[in-house]
């Protein structure tokens, strides 16, 4: 009997919002679909700096101007500023430091405007200068800019938005405020708007005006009620990203530009539901919890598992999961272009990497990958296929790739190496292993290396109706 051959449709990022169907991915870690009609092995990362001890929070000090953008970190109660350039050289010397607990760049070249999570303002220089500038309120846990008037914006507890002067971030009027209702839990700029966050919705600072006495009127509203940090659950939950702000909450991800917020993270809301399937090999109830990061290709999201990101790719909506070495994570910018990627480091270790689109590991590190898909029948509905043999077109660093297949919903995998083309050589892999079932599910994976696969096929050889005849 010939065999029908039957293509699996292609390779879409996790879906949990239904039960497992063809076209969409179950399980997927640290794959990448930065190629039309590819699955592969995400970027790997490669260390640019070594700090002398292990790291506890990582930012970044944007100088504005096109110039590439300095990496702040602290190890204990030192604070270090470096360089990210062809070569990464130590900018400046050690300062005492409580902890960027959230931060900004400023109107003032090399400047960082930080809080350090005890309601204080701190400033820090390229040349690791630190100092809390009095004309900054008190009280302030948030901080960001306002455009095009260059100002400092700071906010926090008790829902006041303070208004530096222009172009003058440590000097404010006393009148320059707004009280919102309800403590700020966050605040991020994006173009000439600024947004505020708290459990009583969503605002946005769209301009400034000038009243009859000559002071500044701060032109406000509310987007919605309907997005918001209930209970102040998730701090520095805010982004700007390239095309608008991001905004992690308790029942979802959203996207604004200034209007209604979309939400965007429909694929996986069962994460956010703390119900995602079972079929999954990873933690998912309460995972969601920390700060959104997001650099010109992807948005992460930090799953409060140490070393673990959700993966947002911005141009198609697909989701995947990365687990690295990494818990920290800002946007910085390559040493060897002017394209942005991002800056990660860890409370663990000492080594402070960056996205390499080169690395097959990270900074030395094997990267564990795979990528599940959905349950589907190759045969006619309500029958039972035997699969003689699937096909795989692909490349491998090391020659081939782990295939592993199941039937009928079952969660457990039987897996075999299957050989495919040598990268960046692609070529054709066959698993000769035969299975019956009504429906299939298939997994490519590897525990190192890097992998690209274009295509799966499976070589049917016949299909029945299953139980007694009528």
């Amino acid at each position: 009997m010939p065999l029908k051959p039957i293509e699996f449709p292609g390779f879409g990022g996790l879906d949990l919002r239904k039960d497992p169907q063809e076209g969409t991915a179950v399980d997927v870690l640290n794959v990448a679909f930065d190629r039309p009609g590819t699955v592969r092995t995400r970027p790997g990362t490669t260390s640019i700096y070594t700090a002398a001890a292990n790291i506890t929070t990582l930012a970044k000090m944007d100088p504005g101007g096109g110039v590439h953008p300095y990496i702040v970190f602290t190890t204990g109660s030192n604070i270090y500023v470096i360089s990210i350039y062809a070569v990464v050289a130590l900018e400046g010397s050690t300062a005492t430091t409580d902890g960027v607990y959230s931060h900004v760049g400023s109107p003032v070249d090399d400047v960082l405007y930080y809080c350090n999570g005890a309601g204080v303002v701190k400033k820090l220089t390229e040349t690791a200068s630190l100092s809390a500038p009095a004309g900054i309120p008190g009280g302030t846990y948030f901080v960001t800019t306002q455009s095009p008037d260059s100002r400092l914006v700071c906010s926090g507890f008790g829902g006041v938005v303070s208004f530096s002067e222009p172009a003058d971030p440590e000097t404010f009027g006393v009148d320059d405020y707004v009280t919102l209702p309800g403590d700020v839990t966050e605040v991020a700029s994006y173009n000439d708007l600024v947004f505020a966050l708290n459990d009583t919705g969503l605002y946005v600072f769209y301009g400034n005006s000038t009243d009859s006495t000559g002071g500044t009127i701060f032109n406000y509203r509310l987007i919605t009620r309907e997005v918001k940090n209930i209970s102040n659950a998730i701090d520095r939950c805010m982004a700007a990203g390239p095309d608008g702000v991001y905004i992690n909450t308790e029942t979802g991800l959203y996207k604004t530009t200034g209007g209604i917020p979309t939400k965007i993270s429909n694929p996986v809301e069962p994460m956010y539901e703390g119900n995602a399937p079972s079929l999954l090999g990873y933690a998912s109830a309460s995972t969601v919890r920390a700060p959104v990061f997001v650099d010109s290709k992807y948005l992460y999201l930090d799953s409060a598992s140490v070393g673990y990101f959700w993966v947002l790719k911005l141009d198609t909506g697909e989701w995947s999961l990365w687990s690295t070495p990494y818990n920290y994570i800002v946007a910085g910018v390559s040493a060897s272009s002017t394209s942005t990627v991002p800056i990660f480091g860890s409370y663990n270790g000492t080594t402070i990497a960056k996205l390499d689109y080169a690395a097959t590991s990270d900074a030395g590190t094997a990267i564990v990958s795979r990528y599940r898909s959905g349950f589907f029948n190759p045969g006619p509905p309500g029958t039972e296929s035997v699969i003689r043999e699937w096909q795989i077109d692909g490349t491998s660093s090391t020659g081939a790739v782990t295939f592993s297949t199941s039937q009928d919903d079952s969660a457990t995998l039987s897996g075999a190496s299957v050989s495919v083309g040598t990268s960046p050589t692609m070529g054709t892999g066959r698993d000769r292993r035969a299975v019956k079932g009504r429906n299939f599910s298939w997994q490519i994976g590897a525990s190192s290396g890097s992998w690209s696969v274009s295509r799966v096929i499976a070589n049917l050889r016949g299909a029945r109706a299953t139980g007694p005849e009528s």
